[in-house]
């Protein structure tokens, strides 16, 4: 697979699992994600991994755990 073939994802996208407040931005995301997975052509950066997680921990309120278990997955 040549890069042209990647996906760069963003953190907003991630930052749609976790947010409690609205369904339809949980689950329209992660059909997305999971076809990119699933073909190999998602791909995450450092730097978005980050985003995610510092917004998760300060704005959002999420428990550092379920912010944890995103990532890691």
């Amino acid at each position: 697979m040549s890069a042209i073939d990647r996906y760069l994802v963003g953190s907003n996208r991630l930052l749609y699992y976790v947010n409690p407040m609205d369904d339809r931005n949980t689950r329209a995301p992660w059909g997305c994600l999971g076809a990119l997975w699933m073909a190999g052509a998602g791909c995450l950066s450092w730097q978005v991994l980050h985003e995610f997680y510092w917004n998760t921990m300060r704005k959002m309120r999420v428990e550092a755990m379920r912010a944890r278990d995103v990532v890691a997955d």
